[in-house]
């Protein structure tokens, strides 16, 4: 059985990431950045988030 991970908060991605929240909105309305809305609000894999960081 696989380990679910946890998924992060805009708040917890904005200081793992070290953006504004501007900027992590910015990235998300471009299409560009991996989110994932969970009913009203987004969350984020880490293992996405470093993902999209080794591709930048």
């Amino acid at each position: 059985m696989a380990v679910m991970e946890k998924l992060m908060t805009t708040q917890e991605a904005i200081k793992y990431l070290r953006i504004s929240r501007v900027t992590l909105y910015t990235l998300m309305k471009n299409g560009k950045f991996p989110a994932h809305r969970v009913g009203r609000q987004y969350r984020y894999r880490k293992n996405e988030l470093d993902k999209w960081l080794d591709n930048q």
